[in-house]
């Protein structure tokens, strides 16, 4: 089912940037979820700021 929706789906708004943690500061935080790009050890959601680097997160802790 969820293949017949993506074959369906048009955008024609621009470009569309996959979101990931390797194309975030949260690719070296120690509270990174691999392969969820959403959520963390510390944020069910993280903020906007940080999805969209604007704004570094205030949360951030490099992995030793």
């Amino acid at each position: 089912m969820n293949e017949d929706r993506a074959k369906r789906f048009v955008w024609e708004a621009g470009d569309v940037e996959l979101l990931t943690n390797d194309n975030m500061e949260c690719a070296g935080c120690k509270f990174v979820i691999e392969n969820d790009a959403i959520e963390c050890i510390i944020y069910e959601v993280k903020p906007a700021f940080v999805m969209e680097n604007r704004k570094h997160c205030p949360q951030l802790q490099k992995k030793e």
